[in-house]
């Protein structure tokens, strides 16, 4: 059963509950539709045992259930290249469309590139743009409405500049207001990384990766690659 989104705006921080419960037979169901949907999106797609058990969680986190994943954190996948973390994402957020029939499920989330942040944040109205809030307006007034991110291949070390600023730095100014509207609005900001989580200092100061630490589920991996 469909859970009444009536308190929606209350769940603050947090996966917002679509599902009252997940039966066996509804989770059949469930696992099924994702694969159907990965072979429509990928020939004889071919489901690895830690695949299978990230989307076993997923399926639960997803869905505003209790499970193996914090529901106040976000989802950062982590690993060896090509390994089928932006794929696992990508039929989630398919996934999250077919069940609600277009875009209609609360923790839906809109996929972009690194490159696209960093294109954003070297602007100077970037605090304007739809990766931070989507502005609508409602009784004439702007009305801001943050949206679920997943950000594609996060993490790297970008060297260049733009107007004067380090792309580095540029993406970690992201990461702050990103973490400013999880806490103030609970929109949550999904990352693939091509790293092992061990890595992180060696990519972020201090500060950012207290605040990795507090909006993330950090799921390894790894494996052979998928590419060809």
């Amino acid at each position: 059963m469909v859970k009444d989104f009536s308190e929606y705006g209350k769940n603050k921080n947090k996966v917002v509950q679509y599902f009252e419960s997940i039966n066996d037979a509804n989770l059949k169901h469930n696992k099924k539709l994702l694969g159907i949907i990965a072979s429509e999106m990928v020939h004889d797609y071919v489901w690895s045992e830690d695949i299978a058990k990230i989307a076993l969680n997923l399926i639960y986190y997803f869905n505003g259930i209790k499970g193996e994943y914090d529901l106040n954190k976000s989802i950062a996948i982590t690993g060896t290249y090509g390994a089928g973390k932006s794929m696992i994402m990508k039929i989630f957020q398919k996934y999250l469309q077919r069940i609600s029939g277009g875009y209609g499920h609360p923790n839906i989330f809109r996929i972009v590139s690194i490159e696209d942040v960093i294109s954003v944040m070297a602007k100077e109205n970037f605090f304007e743009s739809e990766l931070l809030f989507n502005y609508k307006t409602e009784l004439d007034r702007p009305i801001r409405r943050p949206a679920n991110l997943l950000i594609n291949e996060f993490g790297f070390k970008y060297n260049g500049k733009a107007y004067g600023t380090e792309y580095q730095e540029l993406i970690e100014m992201f990461i702050m207001k990103r973490y400013d509207i999880y806490q103030d609005y609970g929109k949550l900001t999904h990352v693939t990384m091509n790293f092992d989580t061990e890595d992180l200092k060696n990519v972020f100061p201090e500060k950012i990766i207290d605040r990795f630490k507090e909006m993330f589920n950090l799921i390894p991996l790894n494996g052979i690659s998928y590419r060809k």
